[in-house]
């Protein structure tokens, strides 16, 4: 995998949410899973050592999030959410 979110995702693909025993470490995480339509998965370690940060757009009707703040404003203007 090139970054960890890659291996993180996979396995969350492959064992659903049993894959959260196997992780360690800081991750706030957010997913759509095809298989259950009109749900939206967030994960966040369970130290908290990552933060959740949400937006909400209503010009385009999106929600977006992340764990740092400075990402989700650079996320917004890159994708014109503001």
């Amino acid at each position: 995998y090139e970054v960890d979110s890659q291996w993180l995702y996979s396995k969350i693909a492959e064992d659903g949410l049993e894959a959260f025993a196997g992780f360690d470490g800081a991750y706030t995480l957010v997913w759509y899973d095809s298989s259950t339509p009109g749900k939206m998965y967030i994960a966040r370690d369970h130290k908290g050592q990552r933060g959740l940060f949400f937006g909400y757009s209503a010009k385009k009707d999106a929600m977006f999030g992340c764990s740092e703040v400075g990402m989700l404003a650079w996320l917004a203007e890159r994708n014109e959410l503001a």
